[in-house]
């Protein structure tokens, strides 16, 4: 059963490290019992952008601190919402403000006291509790305004109008899209509730929904154009 993820973007001064060493990575990985990790945790070389959108896309859920609004978290958080990976989004209080294109989605703000820590602990819990219903809720602006047809190949090119059967085959994929989406939800709370309870009757639906999701990655990939 594979083991849920979550990759941090944030940025890497001292005062970030703490909120990071103190507080998310034990809440994902002793509370959870998830992999939390970032970039600058990669052992050995390599391309370190490289290293970064293979994190996001490989995480089950992103957290991205845009205290400061450094340039980079701001572009890695876009490939985040291009890639359609769930992204919990932190800021700390009494710094600048959220970016015009963000205020209106669901931030968690948090202070670098005991009780902030305490009160973040709690934002990360009830996040990762609430993972399977965030399908059904728009959480970033590509989910929003991107044509569904493109979810999830948002290539900028120029390209001739699909033909009456290709845009049947867009809808088809769209469909496939959207319940591999689903069964990769359903199976991540299932995990959640196996971790924690430890029932052999969750961890044989863990296994039924990775067959599944599986099978439908292999029918989403023999349908693209």
């Amino acid at each position: 059963m594979e083991q849920p993820i979550a990759f941090v973007i944030m940025p890497f001064a001292q005062e970030h490290r703490e909120i990071y060493d103190v507080v998310i990575k034990p809440t994902f990985e002793q509370k959870l019992g998830w992999r939390c990790w970032r970039v600058d945790e990669h052992a050995g070389a390599g391309n370190i952008v490289r290293q970064i959108v293979e994190g996001i896309a490989g995480a089950t859920m992103v957290i991205a601190d845009l205290t400061l609004l450094k340039p980079n978290v701001l572009y890695e958080l876009g490939v985040s919402h291009a890639l359609g990976v769930p992204v919990l989004t932190l800021f700390r209080k009494g710094g600048d403000e959220m970016p015009f294109d963000l205020k209106s989605y669901r931030y968690v703000e948090y202070e670098n006291t005991m009780s902030g820590g305490q009160h973040l602990k709690r934002k990360i819990v009830e996040a990762v509790k609430a993972l399977p219903e965030w399908g059904a809720k728009s959480t970033n602006p590509v989910q929003d305004f991107l044509p569904i047809e493109r979810r999830g190949s948002v290539q900028i090119s120029v390209a001739p109008l699909p033909t009456a059967g290709q845009e049947e085959v867009l809808r088809e994929l769209a469909y496939k899209r959207e319940l591999a989406a689903k069964v990769r939800q359903r199976l991540h709370y299932v995990q959640l509730a196996h971790i924690e309870s430890r029932d052999p009757g969750l961890a044989v639906e863990a296994d039924e929904l990775t067959r599944r999701l599986e099978e439908l990655r292999g029918q989403m990939k023999s349908l693209n154009l």
